[in-house]
């Protein structure tokens, strides 16, 4: 399985772009949290991932509350939110914590 994981994009379209193009080539993409800027374009953010067709893992960060991106994660077919949660695919385990920070 290929794994596609980041951290701390907060936002930055540049990054974004990045992100799209190696997701070409993973099975699974993996969000590590700060994905935005104190939740500003959360949305949008999630929008383009979910747009990949492809799973995306997210927990949030620092700049993420848990009930805010639990809330707006439910919105989307690909991407699950998993704070506290476990995903598994395949032989693979993934266990989620995140936030914290300020």
């Amino acid at each position: 399985m290929k794994i596609l994981a980041f951290v701390d994009l907060h936002g930055s379209a540049r990054a974004l772009e990045k992100i799209k193009t190696q997701s070409k080539q993973a099975d699974i993409i993996v969000c590590a949290g700060d994905i935005s800027i104190f939740e500003n374009n959360l949305d949008k953010l999630l929008l383009e991932l979910n747009k990949l067709k492809k799973p995306v893992l997210i927990i949030p960060g620092n700049h993420e509350e848990d009930s805010g991106l639990s809330e707006l994660t439910n919105m989307f077919d690909n991407i699950t939110d998993i704070h506290k949660k476990t995903f598994i695919k395949e032989d693979y385990l993934f266990l989620g914590y995140g936030g914290s920070g300020f």
